[in-house]
């Protein structure tokens, strides 16, 4: 593979990943079923326990960490999410 595809890729993935919590967030809102067990979790819990446990795991599953908060989130799940 040459320098330049790699670097691109590397690209690819930094973007990715620095915005993943929105993305699985916007996931959940845009699937019908995901979203209503989303709402009885937040019935049970709040909506920040939900989401800074959604956040958690998205970190262990894919090994990422943690670098600074967004404050404008495409998904309406949250006011924030953290950034990778």
């Amino acid at each position: 593979m040459s320098d330049s595809m790699e670097k691109f890729f590397e690209d690819v993935f930094k973007k990715f990943d620095r915005n993943i919590v929105d993305r699985v967030l916007l996931m959940i809102q845009n699937d019908r079923e995901l979203m209503d067990k989303y709402l009885k979790q937040v019935a049970n819990n709040s909506k920040e326990t939900v989401n800074d446990a959604l956040c958690k795991k998205i970190e262990e599953k894919y090994d990422l960490q943690f670098k600074g908060k967004n404050y404008q989130p495409k998904s309406t799940l949250a006011t924030y999410y953290e950034e990778h």
